[in-house]
């Protein structure tokens, strides 16, 4: 087991600090004792300054994903749409092809509405007074119809996409 473990360190970190026999003492004294060995060798390696550069840089990375991740989120354009009285308003809304985007339907009405579209495989129950988000895309150009489920006679609508 010990030989394996420190072939693993060893081989995951070029500049691992001790040499086998070192790692084997340090090892014993943990599976004996129970106690938590410093593991740090006599001598003092040059590596412990790489390994701190190292963690540095990844947190540093993963930061800026992070910063990516949510600038690329807030340039997603928005639309938005409004259910009062059972309709939706505007009844067609123009969006860009190829791009997704953020559809915010507001429903003012007191009772529950839910937007569907089988096209933009998309269904949302949006209860009264409140407001639903719905991703769409990034669809190709054309028409797609939505409605109100329930109330689909009147609560119709299309997405264009062009």
């Amino acid at each position: 087991y010990g030989a394996n473990l420190f072939r693993r360190l060893r081989d995951n970190d070029p500049n691992f600090p001790m040499n086998r026999k070192e790692f084997d003492g340090a090892t014993n004294d943990v599976l004996k004792t129970g106690r938590q060995h410093d593991m740090t060798p006599s001598r003092q390696p040059s590596g412990n300054v790489g390994r701190k550069l190292k963690c540095q840089m990844r947190c540093l990375t993963g930061a800026a994903l992070c910063c990516l991740a949510m600038s690329a989120q807030a340039q997603t354009p928005v639309f938005e749409i409004e259910i009062r009285e059972h309709l939706f308003y505007p009844s067609e809304l123009k969006i860009p092809a190829g791009q997704k985007v953020k559809l915010v339907i507001h429903n003012r009405d007191a009772t529950p509405e839910e937007f569907e579209s089988y096209e933009l495989n998309r269904e949302k129950v949006i209860i009264g007074n409140t407001q639903g988000v719905v991703f769409i895309g990034p669809p190709k150009p054309g028409e797609y119809p939505f409605f109100g489920e329930f109330n689909p006679k009147t609560a119709q609508g299309k997405v264009i996409v062009e």
